[in-house]
């Protein structure tokens, strides 16, 4: 039966208030609830039900152990009968894939520049601890309603080495490494390979292999070397990052910690507000919007 070694993340069944059901999560429905803090506040949550095994053990302890502000807060947790109740940190935003497929309206290139670093830097403090996420996805991403997107679903979560061999193929096939699907091989290059596909999502703004229909064609076309199409608008330093995570060999992809500084560093793409004219290294790109960057986007 899944524990938590600290008691302080428990609660009392009775100061949570189930309200709505906002969504289904790989290891659990999810429901907004309110919650009774200890100092007499009410407080908005999420709640996810899991049922009490292993995995959902491993989930509680990572969940308690760990805090970064790109991860989903960990408000504590309670027993429902056969079942393990999560209380997270409630995103108002909803997850990324559901956002970026809701409105055709261009993305700011500074919200795209803060969401792709803070997906990475999500993943840098997991891999910074040998720890790998395991299914990397844009639904696996929360935003707040102050657009601060953080990572949730750890029920997949856990320690690896250079290459674990995985008991199945975890994770979801889009988002799927290649020695994933081959070899059933895991490292932390694995969650990177997911990275540069959700990147590649934020300046797309689409499904990655939308025209393959079912889990084979998708393994089978990323095992061969097939990647999704790289808008031709996507910025320089977009670019390179997706193409360098997506690598064939695991071993050939950056760290975490490398990626992040490719994004700091910004080189590659200039921008200048008052001409809007996008100078990435020796391509000249003219705007012709003037009040917003319509920055990777078909």
């Amino acid at each position: 039966m899944a524990t938590c070694t600290d008691q302080s993340y428990v609660i009392d069944k009775g100061d949570v208030t189930y309200k709505e059901q906002i969504g289904k999560g790989t290891f659990g429905t999810v429901f907004k609830v309110t919650l009774n803090t200890r100092d007499g506040r009410i407080k908005e949550a999420a709640a996810k039900g899991v049922v009490a095994t292993t995995q959902s053990d491993e989930e509680l302890k990572f969940l308690s152990r760990f805090q970064h502000k790109n991860l989903i807060a960990f408000y504590g947790y309670f027993r429902d009968e056969q079942k393990l109740i999560l209380i997270t940190e409630l995103a108002t935003k909803g997850d990324l894939q559901s956002f970026l497929q809701s409105t055709n309206e261009p993305l700011p290139h500074e919200l795209i520049k803060k969401w792709t670093k803070e997906a990475a830097e999500a993943l840098h403090y997991l891999h910074e601890k040998n720890t790998a996420h395991k299914d990397v996805k844009s639904s696996n991403f929360l935003i707040t309603g102050d657009d601060v997107l953080k990572l949730s679903d750890f029920g997949t979560v856990g320690i690896v080495d250079a290459t674990t061999k995985t008991e199945h193929r975890k994770g979801t096939a889009r988002w799927m490494a290649p020695e994933v699907i081959e070899q059933e091989v895991r490292s932390l290059k694995s969650d990177v390979y997911s990275y540069g596909i959700v990147t590649w999502e934020i300046c797309a703004r689409e499904i990655p292999f939308t025209k393959l229909k079912t889990k084979v064609e998708i393994m089978d076309a990323v095992t061969v070397g097939q990647r999704p199409q790289i808008p031709q608008d996507c910025p320089v330093v977009l670019r390179k990052v997706i193409q360098s995570c997506w690598r064939a060999e695991h071993q050939e992809r950056p760290s975490m910690g490398e990626v992040l500084q490719m994004l700091d560093s910004d080189r590659g793409m200039l921008i200048f507000p008052a001409t809007q004219i996008i100078i990435c290294l020796d391509v000249v790109v003219f705007n012709t919007q003037a009040t917003q960057l319509r920055c990777c986007r078909h």
